[in-house]
């Protein structure tokens, strides 16, 4: 029993090692100097202004170990590209770019630390330290776990504290100690200060969780009186989550406060179309806007940034098309081919055998938490308008390992199977294991045999290319003594590639067939320049590349006869 609990950390340390692994290979991704900007204003300058489109906890924890480093903002405040070129410059503060990259990511495992504790506890409940072992080990080795648990980006934090949110939420539907309302409200504040989608998964997640204790409660014998709690008990826990969340979020934005008007960001001439009915009390409504003083007014702003940006869409690739509408399969899609098979094949045995044995009252309505959680993450994402990757889905990770990991443990158990299920149960997990080390260390660009040898004909974006294989390009030119080369690199806002170590480049004209060496981003022989007709590049097609660097970007030499 004891070698089991030390097994736990030591799948965390093998797992934070393959991902610090990767920070020396991929150069920065697409969003993350703006994130680390944003964070660095929160830290340097006490002011949260850059872009409250997302709110500031993973931001400021990827800039906090730069800081703490002596790192600090440049001033580059506007200009062509605005806090990314702030971001940009902080990266190369004293001439130390790797460093300060490798610094701003390795914040971004405290959350996968938090994700995995979850994760443990979580399945321990429901087959003790064999069922935490297994769901521990399919965490960790789940390469979009690993991909964005190693990036100064959002998505590793949201995943971990909406976990944690869910978690704390099914202890306190259990029994609404003072402790535990607190907790409740401290891990819902903090997951809703990593993104604003985690107002929505935890309050799906939230409703469905609750609909399973409310379920539960129909259907059981009522508790002894003196077990059950009281209505003061519930009162008093829902005031407290309340306090302890709103606090938590206007914590984490420094605890700012503005007038309504500043809050929303309305020009006065808005105001006046609003308050006119107000008749009489014209003068009134229009002070009371004007004047009255709210919290976080950051908050406000970037709520209504946030779901105007849902509204207009994201421009993706998918399945051969050019949309920037969201398409309701897209994350059904992108989940089957971007996810490993054997934790597919677990995490199938794993919800039956939970939904069997709470059917035949073998096993408590709670155990069905984490199901009804990853259900109320996917509906957000599946109503959701913007399809840019995995990613935006990644919170349903925890809650489904945890699932698989009862699986292996229920195929290991079963009678009637003998040493079969055991075997195959072993079988499942080294490939699992396995799998995960042979795709090192390209886990962002991951994907399993269901997506056969193109993956680039399904998706792209960030489950392909997020401009992760600048500085494996940098290498290739290298070696195959480029001195020249026409590119279409898709990088950061700002990226000056003077900065890194390129030979002489122009950039790729569209549709002008060119001669020599050629490196293009997937994504530009995708969606083009990113406008109709999207085929700006399509003549390459007709080449194959002398080499695939990394995932992400294609390396032609066109000769000159071919003009």
């Amino acid at each position: 029993m004891r070698i089991g609990y030390l097994l736990l950390p030591s799948l965390v340390i093998i797992a934070l090692l393959r991902i610090s692994a990767t920070y020396s290979v991929f150069w920065q991704t697409w969003d993350e100097p703006a994130h680390i900007a944003a964070g660095m204003e929160w830290l340097d300058k006490g002011r949260y202004t850059y872009e409250p489109f997302h709110p500031p906890l993973a931001r400021a924890v990827s800039a906090l170990i730069p800081y703490l480093d002596g790192v600090r903002s440049t001033g580059i405040e506007s200009g062509a590209w605005g806090f990314w070129d702030e971001g940009n410059a902080i990266l190369h503060t004293n001439d130390a770019y790797e460093h300060n990259l490798t610094l701003a990511r390795s914040g971004m495992l405290a959350f996968f630390i938090i994700a995995c504790a979850v994760v443990a506890a979580w399945a321990r409940s429901y087959g003790g330290i064999a069922a935490a072992l297994s769901a521990l080990l399919l965490f960790t080795t789940l390469p979009p776990v690993l991909a964005h648990a190693g990036l100064a980006t959002l998505d590793m934090a949201c995943a971990a504290l909406v976990a944690a949110a869910v978690f704390a939420l099914d202890r306190w539907l259990d029994r609404p100690t003072v402790v535990r309302s607190v907790l409740l409200g401290l891990a819902g504040g903090a997951a809703i200060l990593t993104k604003f989608s985690a107002i929505g998964f935890f309050g799906a997640s939230g409703i469905l969780t609750g609909a399973v204790y409310g379920v539960a409660w129909l259907l059981r014998r009522p508790a002894p009186d003196n077990a059950r709690p009281r209505l003061w008990h519930w009162v008093g826990g829902a005031v407290l989550v309340a306090a302890a969340g709103l606090l938590t979020i206007w914590a984490g934005y420094r605890f700012s406060y503005s007038s309504i008007q500043e809050a929303v960001n309305l020009p006065s001439e808005d105001i006046e179309a609003m308050v006119i009915a107000a008749g009489p009390f014209h003068d009134s409504a229009y002070a009371f806007v004007e004047a009255t003083p709210v919290p976080a007014p950051e908050l406000y702003y970037g709520l209504y940034r946030f779901f105007d940006r849902n509204s207009q869409g994201h421009l993706a690739y998918f399945l051969g098309n050019v949309q920037s509408e969201g398409s309701w399969y897209f994350f059904p899609v992108t989940f089957a081919i971007k996810t490993p098979l054997p934790f597919l094949a677990l995490l199938l045995l794993g919800g039956f055998a939970i939904v069997r044995r709470v059917l035949s009252g073998d096993a408590p309505p709670r155990w069905l938490v984490p199901i009804a959680a990853a259900f109320g993450v996917f509906a957000i994402t599946i109503a959701g308008n913007v399809n840019n990757g995995v990613r935006q889905a990644l919170p349903v990770y925890p809650f489904l390992a945890i699932v698989a990991g009862y699986g292996a443990v229920w195929l290991w158990q079963q009678p009637r199977l003998r040493r079969a299920g055991a075997g195959l149960a072993v079988v499942l997990l080294a490939w699992q294991v396995t799998g995960s080390f042979v795709a090192h260390p390209d886990y962002l660009a991951y994907f399993n045999p269901l997506a056969g040898g193109r993956p680039e004909t399904i998706v792209g974006d960030s489950d392909l290319d997020w401009g992760q294989d600048l500085k494996r390009l940098s290498i290739a030119l290298k070696r195959h003594n480029v001195t020249n080369v026409a590119i279409a690199y898709n990088g950061s806002l700002g990226l000056d590639l003077d900065r890194f170590d390129f030979p002489p480049r122009h950039e790729l004209v569209p549709y002008e067939k060119t001669t020599g060496w050629i490196a293009i981003s997937v994504k530009f022989l995708q969606v083009g320049w990113s406008a109709p007709p999207y085929d700006h590049f399509a003549w390459l097609k007709a080449y194959e590349p002398v080499e695939r660097v990394g995932r992400s970007i294609w390396l032609y030499d066109i000769p000159e006869e071919e003009r």
